[in-house]
């Protein structure tokens, strides 16, 4: 976890890239700093704080829409690095670009006498741009139960020469979660029940331009917490690339796709982009009437289980000669990712532009038929704390 001198994010990236970091590394973070704002790196500093303080009692916390930064990778606030999949050596700094899948598929490659790390998940910049464009969006963070009451001290600490944490609760209110609005110093307070809590709704914070913190209960993060304060274990991220581990969470998935009733597409070959692919299908939401689930020999990578993969299918196929902008697939990835495109036909002009620069009717299709997907960010984060559990469950059936 790194909290020295956040003002420096370049001195952070030195120490990890080199002081000559290949032009993959410096440009995206250079175009991160010129794009994010105040408030952005003020989250991921508050994220990264939380998280320090969470480890020192053997949990975590994580973010919901955390739309994978650099510069949250680099202040410590997410594990999960967006570059494209590379080798680094932890001595001499060697990097080498680019390589093909996910980093943590690579295989083994040795410099210095020892293994170089694995890294790189090929998060494009562009799926930030609504997080950038939108800086007060609230900051939803998943926790165990027993740190809520910790998560709470500190957030307000954080807050505190600028903000008045005040709790409130919705007509939906979730009772595994917390919520609490950021009421700028100078605004005068709402009014508060005996219990010192708001009432309100979800409209009238973001009509007041208020900014909402919810904390979410979790269960699988206490039961981490459980098995790391039992076994004084903390499994690094090869253990859990481990091939049992690999096997045993794919079973556990198969198990909750057969239990939902889904559609038992084929996988592909057994490593972690194809677990994640998996993970994508299982929250991901498709339209029951979609043509893969009808073809015997489909893989789930025949669909989107991810943001990421409409982008990067649209940008991969973009020619400048065409005239086609980057907007053009922003504005078409975001609505796939929200199922616009199930409620409301394809218009026929966007159809055209997606043949016209090279997108299959197949992809065309899935278009259509995707009711909504999760940012590829998230479910990296939630698919590792099924893998934790898995190496720990693995780990004491070995022991009895």
């Amino acid at each position: 976890m790194i909290t020295k001198n956040p003002e420096s994010p370049s001195e952070i990236l030195f120490s990890i890239y080199g002081r000559n970091p290949p032009v993959q590394c410096l440009g995206r973070l250079k175009t991160e700093q010129a794009l994010i704002g105040r408030n952005f790196l003020s989250d991921a500093l508050l994220v990264s704080k939380l998280r320090c303080e969470a480890r020192k009692d053997g949990s975590d916390v994580s973010v919901i829409s955390n739309y994978g930064s650099l510069l949250n990778w680099l202040y410590g606030s997410t594990d999960i690095n967006p570059l494209p999949p590379h080798y680094r050596c932890r001595e001499c700094k060697t990097t080498i670009f680019p390589c093909t899948g996910d980093g943590w598929d690579m295989p083994v490659m040795e410099c210095c006498g020892k293994p170089m790390i694995r890294d790189g998940h090929s998060i494009p910049i562009e799926v930030m741009l609504p997080r950038i464009e939108h800086p007060d969006w609230e900051l939803y963070f998943r926790i165990a139960e027993s740190f809520a009451e910790k998560a709470v001290e500190i957030i307000r600490k954080f807050y505190r020469h600028d903000y008045v944490l005040v709790p409130y609760v919705r007509e939906d209110f979730d009772f595994t979660e917390s919520c609490f609005a950021l009421i700028p110093e100078q605004k005068p307070m709402p009014e508060l029940d005996e219990n010192g809590v708001w009432h309100t709704d979800w409209d009238e914070l973001g009509h007041l331009g208020y900014r909402s913190i919810k904390l979410s209960s979790v269960k699988i993060k206490e039961q981490l917490r459980e098995y790391r304060l039992k076994t004084g274990l903390n499994p690094s991220v090869n253990d859990l690339l481990a091939e049992p581990v690999l096997a045993a969470t794919r079973e556990k998935l198969f198990r909750e796709i057969l239990d939902e009733d889904g559609p038992l597409l084929k996988p592909d070959e057994l490593c972690f982009s194809s677990l994640l692919q998996i993970f994508g299908y299982l929250h991901s939401e498709q339209s029951e009437v979609n043509p893969v689930f009808q073809d015997k020999d489909a893989r789930y990578s025949d669909l989107f289980v991810c943001r990421e993969d409409v982008w990067n299918l649209l940008v991969a196929a973009l020619d400048p000669d065409y005239g086609i902008s980057t907007e053009f697939a922003k504005k078409v990835a975001d609505r796939v990712r929200r199922g616009a495109y199930t409620r409301n036909r394809m218009d026929q002009d966007t159809e055209q532009v997606l043949r016209g620069i090279g997108i299959s009717d197949h992809w065309i299709t899935q278009m259509k038929e995707t009711c909504y997907l999760h940012g590829k960010t998230d479910l990296i984060t939630q698919l590792l704390e099924q893998m934790e559990l898995t190496w720990f469950e693995l780990q004491e059936s070995e022991n009895k």
